[in-house]
């Protein structure tokens, strides 16, 4: 009993010392991939855009989903970004339709995100000019029609009339995440 047993473990010992050589042996796993470049914003649409924004959602989402008390820093970068190149008015759809997403927003926090960030004019002609009173004059009724919600090659991102009843809602593309072992 006591031979059959010494074998058992001799036999145990002999697999496991294989097994560990041939992880040694093994060659590396392969480099993480590199990010995907950003995909380029189309110039006359706010789809992107309003993607661009989602480091936000835990800011200025309603509750339950409000689960930060203050704009993160890459919501900060991203309004500063969509600032800079001449698009927040693209959030204004947020500041319009705040439950275009499929989930309500804080419009009170949506609105003051600009000086939230800290956001401010550049222009000397201009610097008392508050950021979140630019938001407010960009998205009243009186401002001129937002840009489309553009449809993108090879997403299912689509075009909505402003006015139309279905405009409550966006329809973000389904981004296929592939897991390499």
């Amino acid at each position: 009993m006591a031979a059959s047993a010494a074998v058992i473990v001799c036999l145990s010992l002999l697999l496991l010392s294989l097994r560990l050589r041939a992880a040694a042996t093994a060659p590396p796993p392969p480099p993480p991939l590199p990010s995907p470049p950003r995909p380029p914003r189309a110039p006359d649409g706010c789809a992107s855009e309003i993607i661009l924004l989602s480091p936000c959602l835990p800011y200025v989402s309603s509750p339950p989903n409000d689960l930060a008390s203050s704009a993160p820093p890459l919501c900060c970068d991203a309004l500063s970004s969509a600032r800079r190149s001449g698009s927040v008015g693209c959030l204004c759809y947020l500041v319009r339709q705040p439950a275009m997403l499929g989930f309500p927003l804080n419009s009170t926090r949506l609105r003051s995100l600009p000086s939230d960030c800290s956001l401010t004019d550049a222009d000397a002609d201009s610097s008392s000019r508050n950021a979140t009173v630019e938001l407010d004059s960009l998205c009243s009724a009186n401002s001129p029609p937002l840009p489309p919600l553009r449809r993108t090659k090879g997403s299912d991102i689509e075009t909505l009339p402003e006015n139309s009843k279905s405009d409550r809602f966006v329809i973000l593309p389904f981004i296929k995440i592939s897991w390499i072992p």
